[in-house]
C-alpha cells in the first residue's frame, strides 16, 4: 500500500503478477495480515499451554492435515524445525491434542509471526484459541524479545480475525 495524501492506495506490483503468470501460480484465496507490537500488548495470565512433546507428535499431524490442507508448511516440516527460535505450543484436555500454535521467531530483525493456530473444531469458541494466541505473543515477546509480531489469515475467516483484534492485533495497512 502506497500512502498518499493520508489516503491508501493500492497499487498492484506488476512484475510481481508476471512472475505469477509465468511460473503458472494460482492465486489461493484473499488474506490479511495483522500485527501488534511489543509496546501495544498486554501481557496475558496463566495459560494451560505447553510445548508439544513427542507422544503428541501424530495427533498434531492429523489435526494440521484437517485444518490446513495444501499450506506450505507440513507437519514434517514443523516437527523437524522445532528449535529455540520456532516453537510447537499445544492445548491437551484427557491427553488428546485439542489445538496448536507454531510461532517462528527471527532475532536478528526483532520480528516474530504466528505461522499457524487452530483449535480443533469441537472445542471451539471455548477460550482455547485465545490461550494459544496469548501465549504465543507473550513468547515471543518475552522470551524471543521480539519487537513485532505479524499472523496472516484468510479474509473470510472473521472469527480468528475478531479474536485477533480483541488480543491487540491491528490489521496491516
Amino acid at each position: 500500500a502506497l500512502i498518499i495524501n493520508n489516503q491508501t492506495q493500492i497499487i498492484k506490483n506488476t512484475n510481481a503478477n508476471n512472475f505469477m503468470l509465468a511460473i503458472n501460480a494460482k492465486e489461493r484465496g484473499e488474506h490479511k495480515i495483522l500485527k501488534i507490537k511489543k509496546e501495544n500488548y498486554v501481557q496475558g495470565g496463566e495459560y494451560i499451554v505447553e510445548e508439544i512433546s513427542m507422544p503428541f507428535y501424530k495427533h498434531f499431524s492429523k489435526l494440521h492435515a484437517q485444518s490446513f490442507p495444501n499450506t506450505y508448511y507440513s507437519s514434517d516440516y514443523i516437527l523437524e524445525n522445532l528449535d529455540e527460535n520456532n516453537k510447537l505450543f499445544i492445548i491437551k484436555r484427557d491427553n488428546i491434542l485439542i489445538g496448536y500454535s507454531y510461532i517462528e521467531g527471527n532475532l536478528e530483525h526483532k520480528e516474530g509471526s504466528i505461522e499457524y493456530i487452530t483449535v480443533s473444531p469441537e472445542y471451539r469458541q471455548k477460550g482455547f484459541g485465545v490461550q494459544l494466541l496469548r501465549y504465543s505473543t507473550d513468547y515471543l515477546i518475552n522470551s524471543l524479545k521480539v519487537e513485532e509480531i505479524s499472523i496472516c489469515v484468510e479474509s473470510k475467516n472473521t472469527n480468528a480475525i475478531k479474536m485477533y483484534e480483541r488480543s491487540g492485533y491491528q490489521l496491516d495497512s
